[in-house]
This record gives structure tokens, C-alpha cells and sequence, in this order.
């Protein structure tokens, strides 16, 4: 990958250091304390998958605003396994599915931090990378804060066409909630849904974050023309 794409006052580029890996830890956790209402004594979101992924950095100037990790077959074998694993049975899934895998995680931009340009730019570095890795799918889990509506019933009620095609089985299901309101979608998710990504219909209980995790699966070759021009654009 190149070590920098200039993009109006942004760059993009992967993590070359430690240092750096704990600029990304200690920016997740200046956005993830505040949204779902979580302290991290050390300053870092930190845990076991960090040391297996490549970590991409969006930069405006030399402020740190967006990061997002990526790990994908080969790599999620030398960690034993994807992040997402942990959330859900996916032996079955990942054993009928040809080709590279690329688990998206723990994507965020600062809090005080408004452009919708970096979160185009981390896209780009993502598909970027993907495409040098030859992905065929993408993975990940979307986060719904517990509290902001029932998210399981509102999976129930997704079209057929934004289901997953196999059924995926939560390891944790998730405690009653206290409204029957839909939940507040989070931008990261409804971006999925627009780029053409499946969900799986099961919802898991994560008790770190204590939120809901939903499954996202993404056919790169299905992916809309719409957002495969946006992520390729100059």
C-alpha cells in the first residue's frame, strides 16, 4: 500500500509502530468511552487481536481522526481465529466461503471530529487493501448501544434481500429490551446496508461494550456500483 493518499488535507496509511498501534487504541478509546459509556483505566481500547491486525490511520494534518482495524484468513488463523467468532458460530459460514476473508473492526473517528471526507478516505484505504489482499467477502460487527431500542426485533423484521442467506447462530443472546422502538441505526451500519451488506439475524450480547453486535456479511463482487466508484474515486 501506498504510504500515503492525499485526499483535500487528509492521508490515509497503515500503523508502522508501536507507537503508532497505541495512537489507534488510545483514539478508540477516547470514542468508544463516551458511547457506550465504558472507562479504560490505561487510556488504551486494547485487546488480543491487536497484535494480528493491520491497523489503518486516517490523518487531517497531524491529528489523528479516524482508524479502523483489519485482519484477515491468514492472519485470523495465526490469532485463532476472527474477532467475530467470539460473537458468533461461524464455522460453517467461513468453511462455504471461497476465497479471502477481511474482517473489518473496531472502526471510529474522533468525537470532536465532524468530516464526512475521512470517513470516505478510511473507505478507500480499506478497499484499497482489500483489493491487494484479493477479498472476495467482508465481515465485521455493527454495535448498537443496549438502551436505544429493540435491536432483535428489528432484525426480525429486515426484508429478505438484507438477511443473510445461511443462518448464523449468536453465542449470546441479548437481555429483554426496555422499549419495543426501533434502535437509532449507527452510521457504520446503515453505510453497510447501503453498500449492499447482509445481516445476520440473530443478534449477540457483548458484555465488554455491553451493547448489541450485529453480524454484517459483504460480498465484495455484489457490492453497489455507486459505492465501488465512491471507493475507487481519485
Amino acid at each position: 500500500m501506498k504510504k500515503a493518499k492525499p485526499v483535500q488535507s487528509l492521508t490515509v496509511r497503515l500503523a508502522e509502530s508501536t507507537e503508532d498501534v497505541q495512537r489507534v487504541q488510545r483514539l478508540r478509546a477516547n470514542a468508544f468511552g463516551p458511547a457506550f459509556g465504558m472507562t479504560f483505566e490505561s487510556g488504551l481500547d486494547q485487546d488480543r487481536f491487536d497484535g494480528f491486525c493491520a491497523h489503518l490511520m486516517v490523518f487531517d494534518g497531524e491529528q489523528l481522526v479516524a482508524t479502523t482495524r483489519l485482519l484477515d484468513r491468514e492472519r485470523a488463523c495465526l490469532a485463532g481465529g476472527f474477532y467475530s467468532e467470539q460473537e458468533f458460530d461461524l464455522h460453517d459460514a467461513l468453511n462455504a466461503t471461497e476465497g479471502n476473508v477481511l474482517e473489518i473492526g473496531r472502526t471510529c473517528v474522533a468525537p470532536d471530529y465532524s468530516s464526512m471526507r475521512a470517513i470516505q478516505t478510511l473507505w478507500q484505504g480499506v478497499y484499497e487493501i482489500a483489493m491487494l489482499w484479493n477479498t472476495q467477502t467482508v465481515i465485521g460487527c455493527a454495535s448498537v448501544p443496549l438502551g436505544m431500542g429493540d435491536c432483535q426485533g428489528w432484525l426480525n423484521s429486515l426484508p429478505e434481500e438484507q438477511r443473510l442467506a445461511f443462518h448464523v447462530r449468536a453465542r449470546r443472546a441479548l437481555p429483554t429490551p426496555i422499549t419495543a422502538q426501533p434502535p437509532e441505526l449507527p452510521t457504520l451500519l446503515k453505510t453497510y446496508l447501503r453498500m449492499n451488506a447482509q445481516l445476520g439475524t440473530q443478534a449477540c450480547f457483548d458484555p465488554v461494550f455491553h451493547c448489541a453486535d450485529i453480524l454484517i456479511w459483504l460480498s465484495v463482487s455484489q457490492m453497489t456500483s455507486k459505492y465501488r466508484e465512491r471507493l475507487t474515486a481519485a
